[in-house]
């Protein structure tokens, strides 16, 4: 199949932001369990808001986004100022994962094939918010980057990596609701769920987007 579609990179990044952001919001709205990726940091938001109440989902995120940054660069063994700019791209989620909430939050829930849908939904977006910044030059946030570099520094399928953390940040998120909150929040089967397919839907979205799209720039790649 030939590639029609002509895409900067810089607006891969926006997309998956955005992408990444509405499928957070939509799987929390719908109540079967969060993204394994963010449910530690969505553990954390319950646990503290009620004593912090600037402490949303969006700043937990920041933090546990930070926290993985300093755990990351012992592992791979490598600092380079891109990571620091991968901050900022985890604060800007931050920023728009809170609006999706406000936003996915307007939506009907009560009836159960709504909320089947938007799980469903959210978990395509999730995956698909991932794909397009990872085809990006644009460093993009620290869970990411973390697969990337771990990839890359050990010569492993970057799907493999992403798989092997998905089901990590899982059980780490089980383990922190129990022990804080002593019962499961944001962990349920959609958890699991995502946990299992997260890595594999990331692979295939992604093998179909390079298919089509040609990517350019909005700012030219500078000469070495």
């Amino acid at each position: 199949m030939s590639k029609t579609l002509r895409l900067p990179e810089e607006l891969c990044y926006i997309f998956g932001l955005l992408a990444l952001g509405l499928g957070a919001g939509l799987m929390e709205h719908a109540g079967f369990g969060l993204s394994m990726v963010v449910a530690p940091a969505y553990v954390l938001h319950v646990t503290l808001v009620d004593y912090l109440p600037w402490f949303s989902f969006g700043v937990a995120e920041d933090v546990v986004q930070l926290l993985l940054l300093l755990v990351m660069m012992p592992v791979v063994k490598r600092f380079r100022i891109s990571y620091a700019f991968s901050f900022v791209s985890a604060v800007l989620y931050g920023l728009i994962l809170d609006g999706m909430v406000l936003l996915t939050g307007l939506i009907p829930s009560e009836l159960l094939v709504v909320r089947i849908l938007m799980y469903a939904v959210g978990l395509v977006f999730s995956a698909t918010g991932v794909a397009f910044m990872l085809r990006t030059y644009i460093p993009p946030e620290i869970y990411e980057l973390f697969v990337r570099e771990v990839s890359d520094v050990y010569h492993l399928e970057e799907t493999h990596v992403k798989l092997i953390y998905d089901i990590s940040s899982c059980v780490v998120a089980a383990a922190l609701s129990l022990l804080l909150l002593h019962r499961l929040e944001g962990v349920g089967w959609g958890t699991v769920v995502c946990a299992l397919v997260n890595g594999i839907l990331m692979g295939i979205i992604g093998k179909a987007i390079d298919k089509r799209v040609t990517y350019t720039r909005w700012i030219p790649k500078r000469k070495e």
